[in-house]
């Protein structure tokens, strides 16, 4: 079982159009970044999207100072991180710089999902369903505690920046258009059954199957399998193996 796009939504997420969206998106993320007081923290800023992926949502990316030095070792960013003391400097928002330097971010982000300790689930996963891997979180700013970002959002939820937080979400979600959503993070899957059906850009539903953990996605002529898979923190090794083996089955029999 697949999804199905119209014509239509699969021209506009050609690679170049999907890339000078993407672009477009980041601007609007930017600007909005400028208005903020919440973090001083250069926003996540995605790479050019892989067509007909396997797409993990999250909840918020992290600043993890040691993870950054390590994934970016022997790169071409190695130099502005030697060490910990020097990342949030380096990650500090500055408008004109982030405007400039768009392509280093997504750079920096695809090392990440290369080399990050955190996406070695993510990249065993896809590589068992034999497909390429997108990742994407619901909101952009870096907190590396999610207790204090669930905390920033209960209290400020309805303000104007967590709003256009979502809608810039559900932008970068139409770019994408992946041929499945997994959702791997409790939080993550407690806010997305609320919020999934409230894009405002077009009418969009959550609707059940024959299987309680796969909801189908109805959004923007797209029609997107969404597994929320069983949270593994304090599972056994065992039961961590034998989720991820039915993420992978679940992946192979609704979107390959």
């Amino acid at each position: 079982m697949s999804n199905n796009l119209s014509s239509d939504t699969k021209s506009h997420n050609s690679t170049v159009s999907s890339g000078e969206r993407l672009q477009e998106i980041h601007y609007r993320l930017i600007k909005s970044w400028e208005k903020q007081q919440h973090s001083g923290l250069v926003p996540m800023i995605y790479p050019n999207p892989q067509p007909d992926s396997l797409l993990f949502i999250g909840i918020n990316p992290s600043l993890g100072e040691n993870d950054i030095v390590k994934v970016l070792a022997g790169t071409e960013f190695e130099q502005f991180v030697p060490d910990r003391a020097s990342v949030r400097e380096y990650f500090s928002f500055k408008p004109d710089l982030v405007h400039q330097q768009l392509q280093n971010w997504q750079t920096i982000q695809q090392y990440h999902r290369q080399k990050l300790n955190y996406f070695e689930r993510h990249r065993k996963i896809a590589e068992k369903a034999g497909m390429p891997w997108e990742q994407l979180d619901l909101f952009q700013l870096r907190e590396s505690a999610q207790v204090n970002l669930v905390r920033l959002l209960k209290n400020n939820l309805t303000e104007p920046f967590f709003l256009e937080q979502l809608e810039i979400f559900f932008d970068l979600l139409e770019v994408i258009a992946p041929k499945i959503i997994v959702i791997m993070n409790r939080k993550t899957g407690e806010i997305l059954k609320k919020k999934l059906p409230e894009d405002k850009a077009g009418v969009s539903a959550l609707r059940p199957t024959d299987r309680n953990d796969v909801y189908m996605f109805e959004f923007r002529g797209q029609r997107i399998p969404v597994l929320f898979s069983v949270h593994v923190q304090y599972k056994t090794a065992i039961e961590r193996e034998r989720i991820n083996n039915d993420i992978v089955n679940t992946i192979r029999e609704f979107a390959i």
